[in-house]
């Protein structure tokens, strides 16, 4: 099972919804601002594992900035992705990333 904010998620069973997120064009800003992007990360991240907890999700795993995220239903994997988005773009970023 994984962990979400201290507490272990249970993973869903039988059907499933799947959610991958991933950072446009991170490779590039890594490459422009690299403290900036640890910052970023740290943000993205919170908001990912924020809005998983509150939308009942599952953290199947994380491959660099992407994460694989797991739902017992669509309706959950939808408000997930809504409200990642919501977050995201209502986010201050570091200012070296030129995202404003």
């Amino acid at each position: 099972d994984g962990v979400i904010g201290g507490a272990a998620a249970k993973a869903p069973e039988k059907e499933v919804s799947v959610v991958f997120t991933d950072i446009f064009d991170s490779t590039r800003l890594w490459l422009e601002s690299q403290q900036g992007m640890n910052d970023a990360i740290d943000i993205h991240n919170h908001i990912i594992r924020t809005m998983l907890h509150k939308h009942s999700g599952y953290e199947v795993k994380t491959i660099g900035d992407s994460f694989m995220v797991a739902f017992a239903n669509v309706i959950d994997a939808a408000g997930f992705a809504l409200s990642v988005q919501d977050q995201l773009v209502q986010q201050q970023w570091p200012t070296s990333l030129g995202l404003s």
